[in-house]
């Protein structure tokens, strides 16, 4: 089995006092018995297996699987956003009909309470005529009944005139 040391290596390269590719210690001066055996253990992983070659074709296995269960993790991790995506897009786009429904039905309800303010005041109009004409009917009645004065039949303060009502009432046709 390949062991890896955790030590930090350097080569040296200058020529000071250190030959080209000797291996010393990062920042120590060095210990002349830890070098040896630094130079050792690097030159026994540069001449390659030492005989040990099922033990790093198992190394080469379990390496390749955990790349190929890093790379199944991703896809699915990838496939996962996608469907959170187009289920948020799902959502949104469901939200907004939403909105829009009760937009419309508001505009809806808003068009009708217009109508019927306008039916109401279009009735109220009918309702203030009718009543004038009856009026006047009452005391066309009265009259004609014998001179009686108005005091019998309505009270004056009820009698309405078309001079007595508004100018929008007068313009509006029974």
């Amino acid at each position: 089995m390949v062991t890896s040391t955790s030590l930090p290596l350097s080569i040296v390269t200058k020529s000071h006092g250190c030959g080209p590719g000797s291996v010393v210690l990062g920042g120590s001066s060095g210990n002349a018995r830890s070098v040896s055996k630094l130079e050792a253990t690097l030159a026994e992983k540069l001449q390659g297996p030492s005989g040990d070659t099922s033990d790093q074709e198992y190394q080469i296995a379990l390496l390749k699987n955990e790349h190929h269960i890093a790379k199944y993790n991703m896809h699915m991790h990838m496939k996962e956003i996608g469907h959170d995506e187009h289920e948020h897009q799902c959502k949104c786009s469901e939200a907004d009909k939403i909105h829009h429904h009760i937009l419309e039905m508001q505009n809806h309800d808003i068009q009708l309470c217009k109508l019927d303010a306008e039916v109401f005041s279009r009735e109220s109009i009918k309702v203030l005529k009718l009543k004038l004409k009856l009026a006047e009917i009452e005391a066309q009645k009265t009259i004609a009944a014998g001179g009686q004065a108005l005091s019998s039949a309505t009270p004056i303060s009820l009698i309405i005139t078309p001079a007595d009502l508004p100018p929008s009432l007068n313009q509006c046709h029974l």
